[in-house]
């Protein structure tokens, strides 16, 4: 949908000679006459995050209007807050246009538009969610079933039981598993609100990450000489919602993506009693900077080496991930902490990936 307010906006014969901003990303300014704003290196205009008019140092005015999750920017105008003064020598030549012209522009002609972008995405979503319903419910009755048949193997836990298991048993189970878990996370990227579809089940917490950690050494890791260590203990049970499995699946999969050489991931849990538990996914890979670690859970989005590294990905775990934690008043934050070496021309870094849950 932000690509196509950005073209209309662009085409807008009102606003063709001014400069715009959709979210903070110009798309528009071909005739920008103000001469301070040609000036002006800091471009404080640009980075506002509010609404309503803005009188930058220069005293020049920028109208900020947020529509939906949009927020629809123009810059270089005397507004009525605007105090250049009429000798000024950029008087002339900057825009009278005033913040309500902008506003009733925006929100006049925007509105409609947006409201059938959303119509026509609400269909698109519903009629392809029709279409996984069917396979969805028949793969998350073929993982139950599978792990119906993995609980008469020997073990205390899933994860070993799933390890004392015969091959053909593993595969079964492993596939059925990851196969329930990405439609799983497919629904919830086409519409987040799926996150909290079903009922509410205590969890085990650090049997599920062990669960997901000997389903994925044995899918990908132990081909790729790549292995899981779990440090700490944590035996309390917390409510989740089915969707809840799409984190340690999505935290320990994004791990063994981009972990180089043999590294061990380590897959670290905490418990203060009564107030958080904290479980942390340590590896050693590509160097997250800042402006990576802002857009890391955005949608579709994918880093600058995942294709060097690992060629499938469409930016969907992460992303997901995080609307699942945040349905459970939980977060997830990463820190990227530069290891002074490079592999392949790549800065490596222990990135650490922390899942906070609140159970207050």
């Amino acid at each position: 949908m932000i690509e196509i307010v950005r073209l209309y906006l662009k085409n807008n014969l009102q606003l063709k000679q001014v400069p715009l901003a959709v979210n903070r990303k110009i798309i528009n300014g071909e005739v920008l006459r103000n001469p301070v704003c040609l000036k002006c290196m800091e471009k404080s205009c640009v980075k506002q995050n509010t609404t309503g008019e803005f009188v930058c140092d220069d005293k020049i005015s920028s109208y900020h209007v947020k529509l939906h999750d949009l927020e629809i920017s123009t810059f270089g105008h005397l507004g009525d807050l605007s105090k250049l003064k009429q000798g000024h020598y950029a008087y002339k030549s900057s825009s009278k246009m005033k913040y309500n012209q902008f506003e009733k522009i925006i929100n006049d002609q925007l509105k409609p538009l947006i409201s059938s972008c959303e119509a026509f995405e609400t269909s698109t979503r519903t009629e392809v969610l029709n279409s996984f319903h069917d396979a969805s419910k028949w793969a998350r009755q073929m993982s139950i079933n599978a792990e119906n048949l993995l609980r008469k193997s020997e073990g205390d836990s899933i994860a070993e039981k799933f390890r004392n298991s015969s091959s053909d048993l593993k595969s079964i189970y492993k596939c059925s598993t990851l196969l329930n878990d990405a439609l799983q996370a497919y629904e919830i990227f086409i519409n987040p609100r799926n996150v909290d579809y079903g009922p509410k089940r205590d969890t085990q917490i650090y049997q599920l990450f062990d669960k997901f950690q000997a389903i994925l050494f044995n899918s990908e890791g132990k081909a790729n000489n790549k292995s899981f260590k779990l440090e700490g203990e944590l035996y309390v049970k917390i409510p989740t919602y089915q969707s809840f499995t799409t984190i340690p699946l999505s935290l320990l999969h994004n791990a063994l993506k981009y972990t180089f050489g043999n590294a061990k991931i380590i897959i670290k849990f905490q418990e203060i009693p009564g107030d958080k538990l904290i479980i942390k996914v340590i590896s050693e890979g590509p160097h997250i900077d800042d402006s990576e670690k802002n857009k890391i859970f955005d949608k579709n989005f994918r880093g600058k080496h995942a294709s060097k590294l690992h060629h499938d990905g469409l930016g969907i775990g992460l992303y997901v991930a995080s609307i699942v934690a945040k349905k459970h008043n939980s977060t997830i934050s990463v820190i990227s902490e530069p290891l002074q070496y490079e592999r392949e021309g790549i800065l490596i870094a222990m990135n650490t990936f922390t899942l906070t849950m609140n159970i207050k």
